[in-house]
């Protein structure tokens, strides 16, 4: 394996392409603490119901889901929030 894959390497990546390992791509992703992927895990409920909807959301760093629901952008700072949320605006649909 090259170094250089390992330094920079979303930089890299756009001037040399897809850093490979035995011809398969490296994807290269953050190392979470127990506790802060278990926090992360709470929200499954919500994104699970919020899929099955149709309804577009990523979960940001560390523990923070956004949701776009009707051309508007929600934020939320805990599972809860998020669930509540979906019963009073989502689930109605």
């Amino acid at each position: 394996m090259r170094p250089s894959c390992l330094t920079k390497y979303q930089e890299r990546e756009e001037e040399e392409g897809a850093c490979l390992y035995m011809g398969s791509p490296l994807r290269f992703y953050p190392d979470l603490s127990s506790a802060l992927a278990r926090k992360r895990a709470e929200y499954n409920g919500v994104k699970q119901a919020l899929y099955k909807k149709g309804v577009r959301f990523r979960l940001m760093h560390p523990a923070r889901l956004v949701v776009t629901f009707e051309a508007q952008t929600f934020t939320f700072d805990s599972p809860e929030e998020a669930q509540e949320f979906y019963k009073r605006r989502v689930a109605k649909e």
